[in-house]
């Protein structure tokens, strides 16, 4: 998730707005998996040190994203030039870009919302 943040603070330091945007809804959609993923494991104290990296408790997950919801409200939904166009539909076609993974999870998607462009 931390990759996510690092991505779109870049995007944002190149005056990439929109795909700053893309990256803090893909950081959405990995916060959302975490916590459920931590939700389903709570009580299990047999994982691996991996998936304890992972736990997002629910005060820290209604924090992480109401502030990125607020982040992505402030931001321009339609890319400033053709170039950034494409960088974000590169960016939300990616998958399983997260080394933690195993490539299993879709990260260039937001449970299908659809974002104009």
């Amino acid at each position: 998730m931390d990759k996510r943040l690092d991505q779109a603070k870049a995007a944002l330091a190149q005056n990439k707005k929109t795909l700053a945007r893309t990256r803090l809804t893909q950081f959405i959609h990995d916060l959302t998996a975490a916590h459920k993923d931590s939700e389903h494991e709570h009580g299990d104290k047999d994982k691996d040190d991996r998936r304890r990296e992972k736990f997002v408790n629910d005060e820290a997950f209604q924090l992480l994203k109401i502030n990125a919801d607020f982040i992505i409200a402030k931001l321009p939904a339609k890319a400033k030039d053709k170039d950034e166009e494409d960088e974000c539909r590169r960016a939300e076609g990616e998958k399983g870009d997260d080394p933690d993974d195993g490539g299993k999870k879709d990260k260039g998607r937001d449970g299908g919302k659809e974002h104009d462009r």
